[in-house]
């Protein structure tokens, strides 16, 4: 809702100067569903951003309006794959696959690349195996209050 209506940009400028945070420290996600529209206030917005320096990270890749577009157009430093796959992987070959080859464009286009939904050390094994960079799911942890975390880490 943010891109679309403006003013995100002097928001975050003024975050970031608040919270005296390099920029490129600071990545925000988006969903496929918000570039639907293709709207040139998305395309304006989300350049902007990545002028400041701020990532921008597509989340849930390869679910609904997958466009590679997309990633000439908006400046995208770093691609999430839908935990949808996960769930298939590595039991069903064809998801699997579909993986690699989302790996294998964001490798060859320089993306960051974070696979959602991780659950089990055979889907660990199998993105390790494949490439990919980072991961996120309840196989690593579930969600924690921020006590917790500090433990933790």
């Amino acid at each position: 809702h943010q891109v679309h209506k403006g003013g995100l940009l002097e928001v975050v400028e003024r975050a970031l100067r608040d919270a005296r945070l390099e920029a490129s420290l600071l990545e925000i996600e988006i969903t496929e569903s918000t570039l639907i529209s293709d709207a040139p206030e998305v395309v304006e917005t989300l350049s902007g951003l990545r002028s400041l320096g701020v990532r921008i990270a597509l989340d849930d890749f390869g679910t609904g309006y997958s466009s590679l577009a997309y990633l000439m157009q908006l400046s995208v430093t770093t691609v999430k794959i839908d935990r949808a796959f996960m769930a298939q992987i590595p039991e069903e070959g064809r998801a699997g696959r579909i993986v690699t080859a989302i790996i294998a464009m964001a490798r060859a286009l320089g993306l960051t690349l974070t696979a959602e939904g991780i659950e089990t050390t055979a889907q660990h094994q199998f993105l390790l195996d494949a490439g990919c960079d980072l991961g996120q799911g309840f196989g690593f942890a579930r969600p924690q209050d921020a006590e917790t975390i500090k433990q933790y880490l």
